[in-house]
């Protein structure tokens, strides 16, 4: 009994807390239910007992409160935002409405009085809604392709890197070498080497932890980037390896571009600085060649990939 007290506890202490940080919208509720009230009270006067309809006032009364729960729970998981902001001001004005129907079940408002009319016909709530759900869906887009290539990751059999959470350099030779074997899937093979040149100036100047929140970040950032087949691993320190599967040499320096591009233009904030940081990221492309064996085809796919990445980080 005691243990489930606790935890009842906690979990209301919980969506307070979650809910404190919009504590604004729900002033804003809170204000406007209290003078839709005083504008009923003051344009109109008290229905009888006997003209009310039970079956009307609760249902109109449970529709109030299935709204206000609504918009609740919306803002107990919700970050700040402008989806959550739409959700909010439609859920509010969607209240609104239904209230001010509950509320001509009691008030019988004076003759010319129109605006009760606006307030429960006027569909802002809803559009408001629509939009919210709208961005939502754009929203639950990225994070469905983000959670898919982790799903794919994980399903892996992998070797995975403890900090970034991505198969390691072990793994990614093992499956080239099983891919060697194929004649047909090696020649549609290419691997790109990243090489994140501004970790060690990051390192310097705020430290270890941020330089590894940023190889994070880019990590995160180049599996969004990539398609379904494709597979980040990281070589070591801050370089990864990118296997491409399916492409042609210039779908593989496209890709080498668009990934290079992706991280420059990316707006990394160290710290507490206000201005983004341009990222350097440096790349050498590699295509599967055929080779006397599936180790040295292997290992000559790696060296050559290192090698242009070294060409073009010296010039």
């Amino acid at each position: 009994m005691k243990l489930w007290m606790s935890r009842c506890c906690y979990l209301v202490v919980d969506f307070i807390t979650a809910l404190n940080r919009h504590r604004n919208w729900l002033l804003l509720q809170a204000l406007l239910l209290v003078l839709l009230l005083g504008f009923n009270i003051f344009n109109g006067e008290l229905k009888p007992r006997s003209e009310w309809d039970w079956v009307d006032i609760c249902g109109e009364s449970a529709a109030v409160l299935f709204v206000l729960s609504w918009l609740l729970i919306i803002l107990s998981i919700r970050p700040k935002g402008r989806v959550t902001n739409c959700f909010a001001a439609g859920f509010i004005a969607l209240a609104v409405a239904f209230s001010q129907d509950m509320l001509d079940e009691f008030f019988q408002l004076y003759e010319g009085v129109s605006w009760d009319s606006w307030i429960e016909s006027t569909p802002i709530g809803l559009l408001l809604l629509t939009v919210a759900f709208w961005l939502w869906r754009i929203e639950q887009q990225q994070i469905n392709l983000f959670l898919q290539r982790r799903k794919l990751l994980q399903s892996r059999p992998a070797a995975m890197d403890s900090t970034l959470h991505i198969p390691d350099l072990a793994y990614l030779q093992g499956l080239l070498l099983n891919r060697s074997e194929d004649k047909q899937v090696w020649s549609s093979t290419a691997i790109i080497m990243l090489e994140l040149e501004s970790i060690n100036e990051i390192s310097h100047r705020y430290g270890g932890r941020e330089a590894d929140r940023l190889l994070l970040l880019v990590t995160e950032l180049l599996l969004l980037s990539l398609r379904p087949q494709d597979l980040l691993c990281r070589f070591a320190g801050q370089r990864f390896v990118v296997l491409l599967d399916n492409v042609t040499a210039q779908q593989a320096a496209d890709i080498e571009m668009e990934l290079r591009r992706i991280v420059k233009h990316f707006p990394y904030r160290p710290g507490k600085d206000d201005q983004p940081l341009k990222l350097i990221m440096g790349s050498g492309l590699a295509v599967a060649k055929a080779q006397a064996s599936a180790q040295q085809a292997v290992a000559t796919l790696l060296s050559d990939a290192q090698q242009a990445l070294n060409v073009a980080q010296s010039t």
